[in-house]
């Protein structure tokens, strides 16, 4: 648990955000007749994520979930890393 909030929870919370932010982005890009061409791709990646994070939680244990977590951060800070000493010269 981090910050008293069970796995689970955490998963459903950001699948609704990613929902919230996903649907901004596509009505501001809609709005604003800017990039066109990934508004698709928004929608189908907010509509399959969802339902797909809600299927993997229920049938990962809590355990395995959590390393996967602490391994999928891991390897994203040593690629911003890497990323920020290769560009920022």
């Amino acid at each position: 648990m981090f910050l008293g909030i069970d796995i689970r929870n955490a998963v459903a919370i950001t699948a609704f955000a990613e929902l919230v932010t996903c649907s901004a982005t596509v009505t501001l890009y809609f709005l604003a007749k800017y990039a066109a061409n990934l508004i698709i791709p928004l929608l189908i990646g907010a509509i399959i994520s969802a339902p797909l994070a809600a299927y993997t939680v229920n049938h990962i244990g809590k355990r395995k979930l959590k390393r996967a977590t602490a391994l999928i951060m891991i390897v994203f800070g040593i690629m911003s890393f890497i990323n920020t000493i290769i560009f920022t010269r």
